[in-house]
């Protein structure tokens, strides 16, 4: 009975003073040593409940929550939607199951924001259904979209699902494939982006498997000076990509290349990320 009782102090008999006062009493009265470690233990592990109380009674399955799960499956697509992008947006766990199964919905729409929201929860668990939904996905803007769910979750070994899909027919999906592998940021892909990137005949999805490359591993002074070339390109998105890469990947020898690229960039857009990748490079050394 006194375990049965230790096991009811949650959130709520915490902040009750007379059971706390219950509680105190059932301590002294125990000689036990063993016992009375696991009583203190259940007592601290329901003492940390209380600051985390916020975040837990936000997830408990009360009528509202049931509602929202239930608004996440029935209805019209928009308001499918709205419930779908409040679960994620609120980080409501609890939704994660009901997510997961509308990755198999017959509307296209309704996988895409189930998968985009199940990247904003990040929990490993979904790992295996984003998995199983990307090989049986045909449509593109979804596929893309379970592709950076995967690496939003940033599970540890999990990059080989996505690694062939940097040899995928369409660009856009070859380009998402190498920013998400940046998410999971793990050594192991750099072999797969290294052919990949040998392989590629599209300058966009080029730079941004450099990029990918280059957040993994930024030792290789060739390929820190491929990424300054691409300053110089034509294509403005390719330069953008190129500046903000910098921001994060930063290193000495692009100071004199980024000043004139600031000097000669004509596009406001660009100009921003370089001056930011310019103050980031400064600031490092």
């Amino acid at each position: 009975m006194q375990t049965f009782f230790i096991l009811r102090l949650t959130l709520y008999d915490l902040i009750d003073e007379n059971k706390i006062m219950t509680f105190k009493k059932i301590i002294k009265k125990k000689k036990n040593i063993r016992t009375l470690s696991i009583y203190l233990t259940l007592f601290f592990v329901n003492f940390s409940i209380l600051f985390a109380g916020p975040k837990i009674i936000k997830n408990r399955l009360t009528k509202e929550n049931l509602n929202l799960i239930y608004e996440t499956k029935v209805g019209g697509i928009e308001s499918r939607i709205r419930a779908i992008k409040t679960c994620g947006s609120q980080r409501m766990y609890f939704c994660l199951r009901a997510l997961t199964e509308n990755l198999e919905d017959e509307n296209s729409e309704i996988r895409r924001v189930s998968a985009q929201n199940i990247g904003t929860l990040r929990i490993y668990d979904a790992f295996n259904a984003l998995e199983s939904a990307l090989k049986k996905e045909n449509e593109t803007k979804v596929k893309k979209t379970i592709i950076m769910a995967i690496g939003y979750l940033n599970k540890p070994n999990t990059s080989n699902a996505i690694e062939p899909y940097l040899r995928d027919k369409e660009d856009e999906i070859r380009e998402t494939t190498a920013k998400s592998l940046a998410l999971l940021n793990d050594e192991k892909s750099l072999g797969a982006l290294r052919q990949a990137y040998k392989a590629e005949n599209n300058e966009l999805v080029k730079v941004n498997i450099l990029s990918t490359i280059l957040i993994i591993d930024s030792t290789d002074y060739k390929e820190r000076a491929e990424l300054l070339k691409y300053l110089n390109n034509s294509n403005r998105w390719i330069r953008y990509n190129a500046a903000q890469t910098l921001q994060t990947v930063r290193f000495v020898e692009a100071v004199n290349t980024l000043e004139k690229a600031l000097n000669l960039e004509d596009e406001i857009i660009v100009r921003k990320e370089l001056y930011r990748a310019y103050i980031n490079v400064i600031n490092a050394f």
